[in-house]
């Protein structure tokens, strides 16, 4: 099967979204970040209440309220922080050939990617996931091939692209 594409700045950004929600890695990581920092914050304000010399309750008042609003907006600060840096990364032109025209095609022993810039291909997928907006064929845990639906036909087209590249699992 082969597909015919634009991907767009949108596109890198959604699958960066969805590796972040799909991701035990990430999902642990964002589980620190959001809950542990915050604890050693609380811990590390009676260490300083000494050298401050406030008293520990309107410290722990104050330090309480960092938290609170940390806990409560530091997922939606992340994300907009990785949106933020990839739409750097793209504008600085330092990863030719993601964003533009690409030609994907998948059969029996591979899945295959050519743009302007580059040809890349593999003979094993890890996984393959469906957004309501793409399909991301995953030949890595980090690495994926990004698939916008409006690249297929119909339903079936996608459905059979996604069985075909389903196919391409590693030998266990």
């Amino acid at each position: 099967m082969k597909l015919n594409y634009e991907i767009k700045l949108e596109d890198y950004i959604a699958f960066n979204m969805n590796f972040i929600d799909t991701s035990k890695a990430m999902k642990r990581s964002l589980l620190v970040q959001r809950f542990l920092f915050p604890l050693i914050f609380l811990v590390l304000a009676k260490f300083l209440q000494p050298i401050l010399e406030i008293s520990l309750i309107p410290l722990m008042i104050i330090m309480s309220a960092i938290v609170v609003v940390w806990m409560a907006f530091y997922d939606k600060w992340y994300r907009k922080s990785i949106k933020r840096k990839i739409s750097k990364l793209i504008e600085s032109g330092k990863v030719p050939g993601l964003i533009g025209k690409h030609e994907l095609l998948v059969d029996a022993t591979q899945i295959s990617d050519k743009t302007k810039e580059s040809f890349t291909y593999y003979n094993t997928v890890d996984k393959v996931n469906e957004t309501k907006t793409h399909v991301f064929v995953y030949v890595s845990q980090v690495m994926a091939y990004i698939v916008p639906k409006t690249a297929f036909e119909s339903d079936s087209d996608k459905e059979s692209f996604i069985e075909m590249a389903s196919k391409l699992k590693p030998l266990k």
